[in-house]
């Protein structure tokens, strides 16, 4: 989550990130589009200290073979919306 120009460019700088969250509620529309345009400009910058966090981060949560190409997935999760489980 990202609420300035020097967290996005972080972000993709040393963490190669693809994903940018934005709170929209708390931060302005100029900010929002200063921030977006810093972390498109920004490139990866691989070093040996990224690459160990980049490694460290991706071996926290191991794919789901399950998962991958599953179009039934979250059946289970829909039948529980559709019975009212969930709301908006």
């Amino acid at each position: 989550m990202c609420d300035d120009v020097t967290s996005a460019v972080y972000a993709r700088d040393q963490l190669n990130a693809n994903v940018l969250g934005i709170g929209g509620a708390t931060v302005g529309i100029h900010m929002i589009q200063d921030i977006v345009k810093a972390y498109l400009d920004a490139t990866y910058k691989e070093t040996p200290e990224n690459k160990k966090i980049i490694d460290k981060i991706d071996n926290i949560a191991k794919p789901n073979p399950e998962q991958k190409d599953n179009p039934h997935f979250f059946d289970t999760e829909l039948e529980k919306w559709a019975e009212g489980v969930y709301h908006d």
